[in-house]
């Protein structure tokens, strides 16, 4: 590991979520794309910037499942 390189331990419940607005799940690729984006900014910022993506994915759908995602930023 190099200073700065990130880690990400995460369940399969974002990527599961339905939402958007055709109703479907998030999907993997989505998934990975927002954490690349995503990961020159602060821990903090990324914390923001993903509850936000994940809450306005979801919208008024219920959530299906557990959510977790860690960083851990060397």
């Amino acid at each position: 590991l190099e200073p700065e390189d990130i880690m990400y331990s995460f369940s399969d419940g974002f990527r599961d979520q339905f939402g958007g607005p055709k109703n479907k799940k998030f999907l993997g690729a989505n998934f990975y794309k927002m954490l690349l984006d995503h990961s020159r900014k602060s821990m903090d910022i990324q914390k923001e910037v993903i509850l936000n993506i994940f809450s306005k994915w979801r919208g008024e759908e219920e959530q299906i499942d557990d959510v977790s995602l860690v960083g851990l930023k060397v």
